[in-house]
């Protein structure tokens, strides 16, 4: 009989990948972590505690599948996470992929301004990794709060919440749009929720070049989320003086 440690770690792993859409011959290889609620929660159901430690901290990593269309993996990429246009809290109209994930490092995650729970104390968070990043941020590094709320959040509501959160600044998008076009997006990263107050707190970190993702908890460190994002940058760096 196969071990029961090894059962519990496949049926994780099983039940995230049904979540996340496979598209344009994209492969998302995943080893789970747990479901993480908007109430700081995690709201998985029971498994193996063995098993669920050993793939808590791994990560997601998207590979080109061999083609003979000719598409290219960036065309892939795009054709995946979309071009669709979304609006900034500045008033930008900007193409998601095109403008926002291209050839960077990101960390992503999902807010509604009227949230007076999580949603704030998230993002002070991301704003003191944020200061112990530096030169990177907004160079190498860019932080992307999306509205899962897109019917009320408009550009001026996301602008006042990121003023009040002194999260107003450049390399930190703060992202609405229409309603469609947003929750294809929100989809794409197996973040979808109907119902705003009950939205996924987890924050994604990717390096859209390299095709390596991370999905991190919202109560990760912030040593954690520093060296974790570093980590993802100097992929490119390495990349670079490869070519």
């Amino acid at each position: 009989m196969m071990d029961r440690d090894v059962i519990a770690k496949e049926r994780i792993a099983e039940g995230f990948a049904r979540r996340l859409m496979m598209a344009a011959g994209m492969l998302f290889a995943i080893t789970a972590t747990p479901s993480w609620g908007h109430d700081g929660k995690d709201h998985s159901a029971p498994v193996d505690q063995a098993a669920q430690a050993e793939v808590e901290n791994a990560d997601i990593r998207v590979r080109a599948l061999p083609s003979e269309d000719g598409i290219s993996e960036e065309e892939r990429a795009r054709n995946y996470f979309t071009d669709l246009p979304l609006v900034t809290q500045n008033g930008e109209t900007v193409r998601f992929y095109s403008d926002v994930l291209r050839d960077r490092v990101v960390l992503i995650n999902f807010i509604y301004t009227n949230c007076d729970q999580s949603c704030p104390v998230v993002t002070q968070q991301l704003i003191q990794v944020r200061n112990m990043l530096g030169e990177r941020f907004g160079k190498e590094i860019f932080f992307v709060s999306i509205s899962n709320d897109p019917e009320r959040d408009t550009p001026e509501d996301m602008r006042e919440f990121a003023q009040g959160q002194g999260a107003d600044e450049e390399g930190w998008y703060f992202l609405t749009g229409k309603t469609d076009y947003v929750n294809q997006i929100i989809t794409k990263f197996g973040q979808y929720s109907p119902v705003p107050e009950e939205h996924s707190s987890l924050l994604l970190a990717g390096n859209v070049q390299t095709r390596h993702w991370l999905k991190l908890r919202p109560n990760e460190p912030m040593k954690s989320l520093l060296y974790k994002l570093n980590s993802l940058a100097d992929e490119s760096t390495a990349t670079a003086q490869v070519q």
